[in-house]
């Protein structure tokens, strides 16, 4: 399925402008960073992994939060003009959820709270003029 959605991207907007790698996000950054960075000129970086895990705090914070902040910077630093990098855009998928406040899901609402918090702050225009990254975020919602 995933190869398929990639050859339909690449339809619609060139061949060579989607690729799919399949990865364990919380595992595999150096692994398809160096990947993606030797083989790929990359314009857009989409952190979309998440759980809602209730049962497990460590791993829907390592899931939601740690490994979009570590694939951000990454990428971040790869990208920086300041450093000789291309500049690009950095979209990270929070949720409707990090704004609620409520007694429900609290390690997800958690979780999504804080990457709004760190993507305002990355994304801060001080930031974004300096290293020419634009970071942005996306709350999907109820």
């Amino acid at each position: 399925m995933e190869k398929s959605l990639a050859n339909k991207l690449n339809a619609k907007h060139g061949e060579g402008k989607t690729v799919f790698i399949k990865c364990d996000v919380t595992k595999d950054l150096g692994k398809v960073s160096s990947e993606i960075f030797q083989n790929f000129e990359t314009d857009v970086l989409v952190n979309n992994a998440g759980v809602l895990d209730e049962a497990n705090m460590r791993r829907t914070l390592e899931t939601n939060l740690m490994t979009l902040i570590d694939w951000s910077m990454k990428f971040w630093e790869h990208w920086r003009t300041d450093k000789g990098g291309r500049g690009g855009t950095i979209y990270n998928v929070s949720s409707l959820y990090g704004y609620d406040y409520n007694p429900y899901t609290v390690y997800y609402k958690t979780s999504k709270a804080a990457v709004l918090s760190f993507t305002r702050s990355l994304g801060h225009p001080v930031n974004c003029e300096k290293s020419g990254v634009r970071v942005i975020a996306h709350c999907p919602g109820y």
